[in-house]
């Protein structure tokens, strides 16, 4: 583990290989988290904490839980996470829900790992209904550079989006993890989280699809509830009446 906030209070992480102390710029602590206490970021409300040696470029994970308090549809794009990275011409690092909607970003939840590499994976799975906003859901972003490289998106333990493709080499962090805002992006147009933010984690590699999935259950004690909502287009229609249509001779 190289960074942990579990954000109940204290102004420092909990745990951090380079410096514990984050920047609170306007964003307020509350009591209603996850577990224990949560971050709430509204518009103009961020927090950030050093990337030197709390995130590794090389291969990582990065698991959140985030309850947003948008509405559906959103025609707002809300980023929570950005980060500056360095080179000709600079790159970023983001988590947003929409990015650029006047190229077709809106309704979509984008983790850009290194928009310079071509490494960014995009799913409408978080979030396209209404029934999921104002509920915690656990995001987790893996990356890793190489040849393949990869990274990919998870939503309440399963997989919603990866890129894979040769990536000898991304860009490295010349600002801090901003949460909560798009600033470290270097674009600011004022994409602000605009939800309740809770148990930020960054480990040192990236963790496979097993390992994803059990790190929810562990964390989320209706998991198998929220698991079975995967299958309800199916479970639904078995557990309702017999079709009453009448069937041609070919059935």
């Amino acid at each position: 583990t190289l960074l942990l906030m579990h954000f109940d209070g204290s102004a420092d992480a909990d745990l951090a290989k380079g410096s514990p102390k984050f920047q609170v710029t306007g964003a307020t602590f509350v009591a209603e988290g996850k577990w224990g206490g949560a971050i709430s970021l509204q518009d103009a409300q961020s927090l950030s904490i050093p990337s030197e040696a709390n995130l590794n470029m090389t291969a990582g994970t990065l698991s959140l839980w985030v309850k947003p308090s948008w509405t559906a549809p959103t025609e707002r794009s809300h980023t929570l996470l950005s980060m500056g990275l360095d080179g000709d011409p600079a790159g970023y690092f983001a988590l947003s829900q929409g990015w650029w909607e006047s190229g077709g970003g809106g309704g979509r939840m984008y983790f850009i790992y290194d928009n310079q590499s071509y490494m960014h994976a995009s799913s409408d799975v978080f979030m396209a209904q209404g029934a999921h906003l104002n509920h915690w859901h656990h995001i987790v972003l893996t990356w890793a550079e190489g040849s393949p490289g990869h990274n990919a998106l998870y939503v309440d333990g399963r997989p919603a989006a990866k890129t894979v493709r040769d990536c000898p080499g991304v860009r490295r962090p010349r600002t801090p993890l901003v949460i909560g805002s798009d600033s470290a992006s270097g674009l600011a147009n004022g994409r602000w989280a605009n939800a309740l933010v809770d148990e930020l984690v960054v480990y040192d590699r990236a963790m496979g699809e097993a390992e994803v999935l059990a790190l929810f259950k562990s964390q989320e004690p209706q998991w198998e509830q929220i698991l079975a909502r995967e299958w309800a287009w199916l479970t639904d229609v078995l557990s309702g009446p017999q079709p009453t249509f009448a069937r041609d001779g070919q059935g």
